[in-house]
């Protein structure tokens, strides 16, 4: 059975896809590669279509910058605001070009020098962003309990005493029977010299403590500090200036008219200088807001982007040219053998070599290399230049 199951009347009449029998489907791969690869006695005993269909679509993204046509043009019209929103699918560009009356491309040049359009923020007189008042947050005040550790050892009692003749006389002493015996109650007969009335050492009294850290109060913030608003973005004025001048041909220049050294190394004095050799404007693409920006001297002229995608954007985009199609059969198997536990590596190893060896062959047959052609470039290389 043939793989074009259509109808030649409806192809040459018209009323089917033109071109599309080079391709095939990624849903075709993916059902192409259960059959080859998945089930009892294969490489892959067993795996769920969603984990194929992952690695497929990773295969297409990879292999598209570099291996597959995926190189895609678009035509559009350099509006009076000279912005263009970047392609839906855009991943990087190869060129843009602008497109005279006879239908030849000039090649506009990318302003790497300086950002066209860069993040602005309105600023405040002193040269600060402007973010608003300041407010000054709640707080409220903790008490931090104390602690205490390494408990002094209690000491025996020994009052003092004072030896007068024969007797015993006690230096802070009250009546007593039998006479004068020393006051408990004062803190003068105890060694310990915090205790209490009974001798014992006094518990609450942070001197009796090794370590002993008193409880304070602290200030805890609640709501924090804070300012009014966000930073405000504004035009840029890198832009406006941009959108009123003519890089290309215009000899507004922000120089002083009397600065000779500048005039004269313009690339009048030892030559032009080829990186700086341009007439056809030059453009800046804004990465954050998803635009180009182009020159004034490119308002309303055609320009055609020629950019890169990944292939993933949308359905119909997710095809595979038939030359890279063992290419994606190895790719999807060296990547789900190169995730998965308790796989031998000899094996990885061995799908990696035939990966990178599809790949390869793939970028041959799709670089599209005639015979004819290079004969002609050969011929041009017989020619004699002079020096």
């Amino acid at each position: 059975m043939g793989l074009y199951n259509g109808s030649l009347a409806n192809y040459y009449g018209g009323l089917e896809d033109t071109g599309s029998y080079q391709f095939i489907s990624v849903t075709d791969v993916i059902n192409n590669f259960r059959v080859a690869y998945v089930g009892e006695d294969k490489i892959i005993p067993k795996i769920s279509r969603a984990d194929i269909k992952f690695h497929a679509l990773r295969g297409i993204q990879e292999l598209s910058y570099d291996t597959f046509r995926a190189c895609k043009t678009l035509e559009l019209e350099v509006p009076p605001s000279l912005l263009l929103l970047l392609p839906h699918d855009y991943v990087e560009y190869t060129k843009i070009s602008w497109i005279d009356s006879n239908g030849k491309c000039h090649t506009i040049k990318q302003c790497k020098a300086c950002p066209k359009d860069p993040l602005s923020y309105r600023q405040n007189e002193d040269g600060t962003i402007d973010v608003g008042k300041y407010t000054e947050g709640e707080h409220t005040q903790r008490w931090v309990e104390d602690f205490k550790d390494d408990w002094n050892p209690p000491r025996e009692w020994s009052p003092p005493s004072s030896r007068e003749g024969e007797g015993i006389t006690y230096i802070y002493a009250v009546e007593g029977s039998g006479g004068k015996i020393a006051d408990p109650s004062d803190d003068r007969n105890w060694i310990y010299t915090y205790a209490n009335a009974d001798g014992t050492p006094d518990a609450d009294n942070p001197a009796n403590w090794g370590i002993w850290i008193d409880g304070h109060w602290e200030t805890v913030s609640v709501t924090g500090d804070s300012y009014e608003y966000d930073p405000v973005v504004e035009d840029s004025t890198t832009w406006t200036n941009a959108q009123g001048s003519n890089s290309a041909n215009s000899d507004n220049i922000s120089v002083d008219s009397e600065d000779n050294m500048y005039q004269t190394n313009a690339g009048q004095r030892y030559g032009i200088d080829p990186q700086h050799a341009n007439v056809n404007g030059c453009f800046w693409i804004n990465c954050r807001t998803g635009k180009i920006h182009f020159d004034s001297n490119l308002a309303g002229k055609t320009v055609i982007i020629q950019y890169i995608s990944d292939g993933v954007a949308t359905d119909d985009e997710m095809i595979v040219h038939k030359f890279a199609e063992e290419a994606m059969y190895k790719h999807i198997a060296w990547s789900i053998l190169n995730t998965r536990a308790n796989t031998d590596r000899n094996i990885v190893a061995t799908f990696k070599k035939e990966r990178s060896a599809a790949v390869r062959n793939a970028k041959i047959r799709l670089s599209s290399i005639k015979l004819e052609e290079i004969t002609q470039i050969l011929r041009g290389k017989s020619k004699w230049i002079k020096h």
